[in-house]
């Protein structure tokens, strides 16, 4: 049977034909009018549809972003079919009644039909307002493949990789011809359920594993979900890592069970699908081109060590001109976890290109989306662009115009459509913002974000400001209409503004205003504007001389002299520069002078060069792959191909660092394989063509300190160790010989503890002992001095301190003896992903007492306590005695919290720690995985 690829939006859409609820959440803004919708969006089951079967077709009429809906509206979708010519035949069912219809009514939430079908090939589907009133929805592709006769089995397609806490994909149960082909049936509308699908096998047998309707979502060992033409949609779930085997048969026994599906559930930290990213957004004029980058990813989080993946893109073009080309048009392996693909298309395909990504490894990655493209005339609208000063005075209204423009940068009339603007000032309430058209004003506080509409094309709002202040805005289109662009139109660049006083003295300095991007395109004209400040850092308003910009390189101004003339303190002029290089701007004159640095990169066939990932050490022994980017000013520059020189500079020369001579860049992506069996700090230099220019990347080889914490912690026992250990980037030992320094932090400071605060380590390991002789809470820090060549994970170099863990001693005035050996710590699940029980059992006659349970992270840093009376770092926690009735002698026997972590903490493994009310403790380690 041919591969049916899954997308994982469609759970959205299965929770919203339950709940009727809106797609897109209602952002808070200042508009409280409720409104009519004003565009379209469309979804479907999946994309495919077998031969002469039908498919489910989804309309949802929304309002942009910051707008509330209209309850009460109701309406006509006419769906618009573009097909090839291998299509026969194609029509919209009532799905209801199973009649055709050339309408699919709408109500507030969202309007349902069933696509027909018959052929071989390709086609999409718009949904459009039938009065011309909304905007049409972006297309969905539809494949129309085989089908059989009758049906002989079912089967099941689906992803067969899944991230275990990441259960947002849907899988099918079809029925199938002797030929693996579906087999639609031929009763209308929506059908009972007649299959059953159920668990029939896990590799590590706990019945954790389950199975849902994907409109009950009631997971269960067994579900009989509700079905459309022979496909029958449900979830698989799992908690834990493991292969889950799941079965469909018929309840009414007509057709055999299908063969065994298998599901890989794996860690989030996993890489599970492979997703397509344009650089341009949905919108890419005909004529240029634009980047296009697969991407694997793991739980929603972008996959950084994958460097095995091949993938290689198409494009669907049914316009019949078959116009767009994809380069390379081979299998690209990932670097990185991505890979660099450049799209081109010298026809105007304004009903879409779809992109779709195929997968060579193993275990394979699933490709949940197809994305849709659309190539315009380089006169229609396809980013927002802001135009307002770079410096205004206080009191002073100026205006800020929100434009959707070209590709030419000139405005496209005709473009009609909402747009949010998110404006945010470092000053609470000075800024004010106008509303043009109506003259509503409102105070900014904290981020303020305004949906207006965009009438031909383009809108203004004013601003003024009581104080001197710096204001940011940016502006998004607010109809989302794709999988991962927020609408049609790209976003804009941030600008900001800054609001000055009227000078009282005299100018003494020139100053310019920053202009906010860090990079450039080569042939960019930039605005530059430089202003007199004085002694004060205010805005000099009398300000009139005449002084001379001079640019270094081969940057020109206009006027071409250089020589800018002042008004009310401000002057401006225009900056281009043709190459890749650095420019500085250099103002002379009466004043004293300032520099303005700027970077210009060509977005042609160049770009800058940029390291590319974030982790700045290497593990002492192993090897590190380092991924590097060619950057245009937006996005990699999938154009590029080409080389650059690679040199190491070693702090104690010993020639310990490996790595290649040089790097070759593949569709702007490249990367080198490092390594070092030292300790210390060292440089890689990439040294490129004048395109790309050089970088250097500072990075050292280290090793981690490990360390085990006593178990229980008693004041006047035995001495307590804490073990030290270097580990490797495996885990292993790690030999190596060093000293750090220890100190002991008392909690009341009573000079109670003794401890030796030198460690030594030899062949990598070191004891470090300490004894108290008061109850209280002790931390330990580690002190690592400059030139020890022994390094802790953590982003400081050189001379730094880490805590590395907290020590609570009690009293202990009991005979060990008489401990209840029957205490028992659960926590479950384990590992877990939002919340966790925590369960202290008792045996029978002792006792039930306040108890307080901490939670540590593997430093030792307490991040949450749970009580009876209250929780510290937790959304909420709850304790409860679990009593056993009948027998008054016997007391509570258990005693439950539930700890959901409330900071951003990061996955991995945490220290549950129980303080009984006899001084004795319980410690039980949590995995906590996001």
């Amino acid at each position: 049977m041919k591969c049916v690829k899954c997308c994982y939006v469609f759970i959205i859409i299965l929770v919203l034909l339950i709940s009727g609820s809106s797609v897109i959440s209602s952002v808070t803004s200042i508009y409280d009018t409720i409104i009519d919708p004003s565009y379209l969006t469309t979804a479907a089951f999946s994309n495919w549809i077998p031969d002469g079967g039908g498919q489910v077709f989804i309309v949802f009429p929304k309002v942009p972003i910051g707008k509330e809906s209209n309850s009460t509206w109701t309406g006509l979708a006419r769906p618009n079919f573009v097909v090839e010519s291998t299509i026969e035949s194609y029509y919209i069912e009532d799905i209801s009644t199973g009649l055709p219809t050339e309408m699919i009514p709408l109500s507030a939430e969202m309007g349902i039909g069933l696509i027909r079908a018959s052929g071989d090939g390709y086609f999409s589907i718009t949904a459009e307002d039938n009065f011309g009133e909304l905007k049409p929805s972006m297309p969905l592709v539809f494949e129309v493949i085989p089908s059989g006769d009758h049906a002989v089995k079912w089967d099941i397609v689906g992803p067969k990789l899944m991230n275990f806490s990441s259960d947002f994909s849907i899988h099918w149960a079809v029925a199938v011809d002797a030929g693996g082909y579906p087999v639609p049936l031929s009763f209308p509308g929506i059908v009972s359920s007649v299959v059953r699908v159920k668990i029939v096998g896990e590799s590590m047998p706990d019945s954790s594993a389950r199975v849902a309707s994907a409109f009950e979502r009631v997971p269960d060992f067994e579900v009989s979900p509700m079905g459309y033409y022979g496909t029958f949609p449900f979830m698989i779930t799992d908690n834990q890592a493991e292969t889950v085997m799941v079965v469909a048969e018929a309840l009414a026994g007509t057709l055999a069970n299908s063969d065994t599906f298998e599901v890989i559930f794996q860690p989030d930290d996993e890489p599970a699908n492979v997703i397509v990213m344009s650089s341009n957004g949905i919108r890419i004029p005909q004529n240029s081109y634009a980047g296009l980058i697969a991407m694997s990813f793991y739980s929603g989080m972008p996959d950084p060590v994958n460097y095995s993946t091949k993938v290689r893109l198409e494009a669907i073009d049914i316009s019949g001109s078959a116009s767009a080309t994809i380069s390379p048009f081979v299998w690209q392996t990932m670097i990185g976890g991505a890979a660099g693909f450049t799209f081109y298309d010298t026809e105007a395909d304004t009903d879409c290109v779809f992109i779709s990504a195929d997968i060579d490894s193993f275990p394979r990655l699933e490709t949940p989306i197809i994305i849709p493209l659309q190539v315009v005339p380089d006169n229609w609208a396809i980013s927002l662009d802001i135009d307002c000063p770079a410096v205004a005075f206080v009191d002073e209204t100026i205006r800020v115009a929100v434009s959707a423009v070209d590709s030419r940068g000139e405005i496209d009339p005709e473009y009609i459509g909402y747009f949010a603007l998110e404006v945010w000032a470092e000053m609470d309430g000075s800024i004010t913002m106008i509303d043009s058209i109506t003259g509503e004003s409102w105070p900014i506080h904290g981020v303020f974000q305004l949906s207006l509409p965009l009438e031909e094309g383009k809108r203004t709002v004013l601003l003024t400001s009581s104080d001197e202040d710096n204001v940011h805005f940016s502006a998004i289109d607010a109809e989302p209409t794709g999988y991962f662009d927020m609408g049609l139109l790209n976003n804009s660049p941030e600008k900001a503004i800054s609001f000055e006083s009227f000078a009282t003295t005299s100018a003494v300095r020139y100053s310019f205003i920053y202009p906010g991007d860090e990079y450039f395109s080569a042939g960019e004209e930039l605005d530059i504007t430089v202003t007199a400040r004085n002694g004060s850092g205010n805005i000099d308003s009398s300000y009139s001389g005449v002084v001379s910009i001079d640019a270094t390189g081969s940057a020109i101004t206009d006027p071409p002299d250089g020589l800018v003339t002042f008004s009310s303190g401000i002057a401006s002029l225009t900056l281009i520069d043709s190459f890749t290089e650095d420019v500085s701007l250099i103002a002379s004159g009466p004043l004293y002078s300032d520099t303005l640095r700027l970077r210009f990169i060509r977005t042609g066939d160049g770009g800058v060069m940029a390291y590319s990932q974030d982790y700045t050490w290497i593990p002492i022994g192993a090897e590190r792959n380092i991924r590097m980017v060619i950057f245009n000013k937006t996005f990699i520059e999938t154009r590029y191909n080409g080389s650059a020189s690679v040199s190491i500079f070693d702090s104690d020369a010993d020639s310990s660092v490996s790595s290649p001579d040089s790097i070759y860049f593949s569709s702007g992506l490249g990367f080198i394989t490092v390594s070092n069996s030292d300790a210390e700090q060292f440089t890689i230099y990439f040294d490129g063509d004048e395109d790309i220019g050089s970088i250097s990347v500072p990075l050292e080889s280290r090793a981690e300190v490990a360390f085990d914490l006593p178990p229980v912690t008693q004041v006047s026992a035995a001495l307590d160790t804490i073990n030290f250990e270097l580990i490797d980037f495996a885990g292993g030992h790690y030999a190596s010989a060093g000293t750090i320094f220890v100190e002991a932090i008392e909690e009341i400071e009573n000079m109670s503890v003794t401890f030796d605060s030198t460690v030594v380590f030899e062949d990598g390991r070191a004891i470090f002992t300490l004894e108290d002789s008061e109850p209280e809470s002790v931390w330990i820090q580690v002190r690592i001095p400059d030139g020890q060549l022994l390094y802790m994970d953590a982003e400081e170099t050189g001379e730094w301190e880490y805590n590395i863990a907290g020590l609570d001693y009690v009293t202990c005035n009991i005979n060990e003896a008489e401990l209840p050996r029957e205490l028992s710590l659960m926590a479950y699940p384990n590992p877990f992903n939002s919340a966790i029980r925590i369960s202290i059992d008792y045996p029978m006659g002792v006792a039930f007492s306040p108890i307080k349970v901490e939670i540590f992270n593997i430093s030792g840093r307490r991040i949450a306590k749970l009580t009876d009376s209250g929780t510290e770092g937790s959304k909420y926690a709850s304790a409860k005695p679990d009593v056993t009735k009948g027998d008054v002698s016997v007391a509570p026997k258990a005693h439950e919290f539930t700890w959901c972590p409330e900071e951003p903490i990061c996955s991995g493994i945490y220290l549950i720690r129980a303080v009984l009310p006899n001084g004795s403790a319980l410690t039980r380690k949590a995995v906590y995985l996001k």
